[in-house]
């Protein structure tokens, strides 16, 4: 039986699902989620938006497929938090493979639990490779719709 601490879902509350997301650029994107990521937590937007952004202008976070994932660590945060949502319309992303992206997953933690950021965006990464569950995500119409669809792709 997998932990429960290791399932998506867990870490994943559907009060930080943004759906849709009105932004029409990948930087409005970030902020849109950051602003659902750290509403009730006590990470700072500023920090947290800033750590974000920088990583995507290293490297895009497109992983292909109409998906990315953005993320960043930063030193006050406590614990890995995530953030999701669909657009409203496909986003020019910078994709590896040239395509816009849609289903969009924030990570972001401290340094010193790199440990655990990895983990939260390894398990992103094998629930995304799923042509269909890509497609019952971006199609969800709430935060709640969404959040049991991807509890229910997950192991027990």
């Amino acid at each position: 039986m997998a932990d429960r601490a290791g399932r998506l879902s867990d870490l994943l509350t559907p009060d930080r699902v943004v759906l849709p997301i009105h932004a029409a650029d990948k930087a409005s994107a970030m902020a849109e989620l950051t602003r659902a990521l750290v509403s009730g937590s006590t990470a700072d937007y500023d920090q947290v938006l800033s750590a974000v952004l920088e990583r995507e202008q290293a490297m895009s976070t497109s992983v292909g497929h109409g998906v990315a994932i953005p993320h960043g660590r930063v030193a006050t945060v406590a614990s890995v938090l995530v953030a999701a949502g669909v657009t409203g319309a496909p986003l020019e992303w910078q994709a590896m493979d040239g395509g816009p992206v849609r289903l969009l997953f924030l990570v972001v933690g401290s340094e010193a639990r790199a440990g655990e950021h990895v983990k939260a965006l390894a398990r992103i990464a094998r629930i995304i490779r799923h042509d269909a569950l890509r497609e019952r995500l971006i199609d969800c119409r709430t935060p709640d719709e969404f959040h049991r669809t991807l509890r229910a792709a997950e192991p027990a």
